[in-house]
């Protein structure tokens, strides 16, 4: 896998601190974890400040599967390093254990453990002041100091972070996650208590506390915190960690005699849940006034903690939006604590509720969706992932319905059994999934449902049919919502315009990510669905082709140019090699491979088959692959003749396919636009046979025009001309060095525009401009001004 290159190192008079000023001196008693995943420059801003205001000091730093070149960063600037195995649900209180056990390791003297986040940045003169404190009480525990935002004027959710920081001094409750603890009462009590997935620090806080231990909050600058917070979402999303984090302590601890967090999660229910309710239930009887009631006690809270918050920090910028928001926060933190009960209903551990864009920290996660993954006939789509997989992107398989097995590649048959069902789970499983997520993210859940049910009654749909089964999508897409969420997806992709389109547009809502999608030939034709709004909506569309960006285009004129990005599906060219002799074989074999079905054209090779025997050419045809018209081909061959001259074989694993094109002396595939409008894109067996060197002839369709070029890089046939596709098929037959020739040129040809790892990387640059936009928060919009 490619390797990400390291972070940057920070200039040395950055924010004006010269490395060793301020510096601490002393014996190695305090040890520091720093904990991230992802946080890019903010991380190299605290690893430095560490080892310029604390040099020679233990540095542990322990990374939660980042990406973005973190650990290499830390590596260089001395810190120990221990990566989490990712495939154990992480948590902040997981990472701040194992790294305190890696410091224990390393520095088994050390009295004292600084924890830091690692997007927080260490004051100069910080760590003596704790130094002072510990010595002067031996029976404090926990010593921290006060934390200010790096940049509060970025944004309003940035300038409450800087408000919320500055806390109570002298002896407190708890602490953040910047603090330093007394490494003897710190393991005594087991360290932080890994199965609490948010507000770790208060809880660990509280056992010390009833262990006789002292918390204490100094007057003293400890650290600046970038919370680079610049979306409602993210503070809705931090503010639900808040009410999960509440009602997990009360769960473990509330039954004491502190009753801890039992009246804070009581608070947030009345507010944030019932009081609401009772305002909307009430709604018609009272004829609105319920709400207006509501609303006003909301106010009331907003005036009341505003009044507070000046008396405790003077007139200070932002106070009335901080009383507001805190009463606001009321209805995420109480959909929390719904989401914590959901959990433990259902016999399942809490999740940690992210809030910080997995785009924004250089995170390289992409869901892949198709109606079957892997599938025989659907290589490109499986060997894209791989690709990405190979390129360092992690990427979740999700397959609609069951996946097509034991296709002869051990690797592929691994993608299956990873790939995530969403149908084929059962019918059980898919409601307990839409309802969990309906119950945990009730708003947003409503609002992609009433976003189906408007694409449904619009004008795009064309039967009753089609209008319920985009309804049910709509709600089946909650599961996928809920598989990419887990797995921290930045962005959710999709093969086929048609259903697995629609699973990623409203999954995407759902999450408020990027989505893109590729779409090929039936998916936009006979199984067209809703391709206005999801080209009105998607990050970007990968084509095919050219032929499909005129397409696209056609359908929706406003769109533009930069969302409709030309990727190909690639040929993994170093698999599909020319074989070393010239193929020269008798009986000459013509080879064919693709679904039996009528845009296929299978019924005119055999036509041209008989016309070729009738001439008395020594000539053979193999079919390979199965589907409707199957049996229709067996009797057309029989009528005309040649039934021991065409072999139909089942459809084949890609090795088998790889060996019947090294034995062929043409391949043939003469498509056309069958009776309900349906075509090929660029057929990828076309671009794997020529990839083999083979010289190729194809149906004269559009698509296929860019990948053959007539008497260039193979021929091109009229549609339902059995006549014409003899003749070309006898020159091939009778003129073996110019058949040669074409196929050199056809493989140059897919070597150059068709490979996989050019598109590959091209697909890589169109999911990293998707998430820039996502991460500025201007997503891609078409000339209607509607959002991407």
């Amino acid at each position: 896998m490619a390797r990400t290159p390291p972070l940057p190192r920070r200039g040395e008079e950055a924010h004006g601190r010269t490395p060793g000023a301020d510096a601490v001196t002393g014996s190695a008693d305090i040890g520091f974890v720093v904990i991230g995943r992802n946080e890019g420059e903010r991380l190299v801003r605290c690893l430095d400040a560490i080892t310029e205001l604390a040099p020679g000091l233990p540095l542990v730093y322990v990374d939660s599967g980042s990406t973005d070149g973190s650990t290499a960063a830390a590596t260089e600037r001395g810190a120990t390093v221990v990566e989490l195995d990712t495939s154990i649900p992480l948590s902040a209180a997981r990472a701040r254990n194992e790294g305190f056990a890696a410091l224990r390791e390393s520095h088994p003297d050390a009295g004292f453990v600084q924890f830091m986040d690692g997007d927080c940045e260490l004051a100069p003169g910080w760590i003596d002041r704790a130094r002072e404190a510990f010595a002067a009480s031996d029976d404090l525990g926990v010593v921290c100091g006060l934390l200010r935002e790096r940049h509060p004027e970025a944004s309003v959710y940035n300038r409450l972070c800087d408000i919320e920081w500055n806390a109570a001094l002298g002896e407190v409750r708890s602490v953040g996650g910047n603090a330093a603890y007394r490494v003897e009462p710190f393991g005594a009590v087991g360290g932080f208590d890994s199965d609490v997935v948010a507000g770790e620090e208060p809880e660990l806080c509280y056992r010390l506390r009833h262990k006789g231990w002292r918390v204490l909050r100094l007057d003293a600058p400890m650290a600046t915190h970038d919370a680079a917070m610049t979306r409602f979402g993210q503070w809705w999303k931090r503010s639900e960690r808040a009410g999960l984090a509440a009602a997990q302590g009360a769960w473990l601890h509330g039954r004491g005699p502190e009753r801890f967090n039992v009246r804070r999660v009581a608070s947030n229910v009345a507010w944030g849940l019932i009081l609401p309710f009772l305002a909307i239930l009430l709604a018609v009887p009272t004829r609105g006034l319920s709400i207006v009631a509501v609303a006003a006690l909301f106010a009331l809270m907003a005036a009341r903690v505003w009044i507070g918050a000046r008396r405790s920090h003077g007139a200070k910028p932002g106070l009335a939006l901080y009383g507001l928001f805190t009463a606001i926060g009321k209805i995420p933190q109480a959909l929390g604590a719904v989401r914590f009960a959901w959990r433990r209903l259902i016999g399942a551990a809490p999740r940690v509720v992210e809030y910080k864009d997995a785009a924004n920290s250089g995170a390289r996660s992409v869901v892949y969706v198709a109606s079957y993954l892997p599938r025989r006939s659907e290589t490109f789509v499986y060997r894209e992932i791989l690709g990405l997989r190979d390129a360092g992107w992690r990427i979740t398989p999700v397959s609609l319905h069951e996946p097509d097995r034991d296709l002869g590649d051990p690797t592929v048959d691994e993608l299956a059994d990873q790939a995530m069902p969403i149908y084929a789970a059962g019918a059980a499983s898919l409601a307990r999934a839409v309802l969990a997520e309906l119950v945990t993210h009730p708003i947003r859940s409503l609002s992609t449902l009433f976003t189906a049910a408007a694409d449904a009654l619009g004008p795009e749909p064309r039967t009753p049919t089609e209008r319920a089964k985009i309804c049910l999508q709509g709600a089946a897409s909650l599961r996928l919502a809920r598989v990419a969420r887990e797995a921290g997806a930045t962005h959710i992709h999709a093969h086929f315009a048609h259903v697995p389109a629609t699973f990623a547009m409203y999954a995407a809502r759902q999450l408020h990510i990027p989505f893109s999608f590729t779409g090929h030939a039936n998916d936009l034709f006979a199984n067209r669905s809703l391709l206005v709004a999801k080209l009105r909506r998607a990050a970007f569309v990968a084509c095919i082709s050219e032929w499909h960006r005129e397409h696209y285009r056609s359908v929706l004129p406003t769109i533009s140019d930069d969302r409709l990005v030309v990727i190909r599906c690639g040929v993994d060219t170093d698999k599909f090699t020319p074989r070393d002799d010239e193929a020269n074989s008798l009986p000459a074999r013509v080879v064919a491979v693709a679904r039996c079905v009528r845009k296929k054209g299978l019924d005119i090779l055999i036509e041209a088959v008989a016309n070729l025997r009738a001439h008395d050419a020594n000539v053979t045809a193999v079919i390979v692959g199965d589907g409707p018209e199957l049996e229709n081909l067996r009797r057309l061959a029989v009528e005309r003749g040649v039934a021991d001259h065409v072999r139909f074989t089942a459809a084949l694993p890609n090795h088998m396919v790889r060996a019947e094109l090294a034995e062929a002396d043409v391949f043939c595939l003469p498509c056309r636009v069958d009776e309900a409008g349906d075509r090929d894109g660029i057929p990828v067996v076309l671009m794997e046979a020529m990839a083999c060197g083979v010289p190729v002839v194809a149906g004269d369709l559009p698509a296929i025009r860019e990948l053959v070029e007539d008497t260039v890089t193979g021929r091109l046939v009229p549609a339902d001309d059995p006549a014409t596709l003899a003749e070309v098929l006898a020159s091939f037959l009778e003129d073996r060095p110019s058949a040669t020739a074409l196929g050199r040129a056809g493989r140059r040809r897919v070597v150059e525009e068709f490979g996989l790892r050019p598109n590959v990387d091209r697909l890589i640059a169109a999911f990293e401009s998707a998430s820039g936009a996502a991460i500025s928060g201007t997503p891609p919009r078409n000339t209607t001004g509607e959002r991407a």
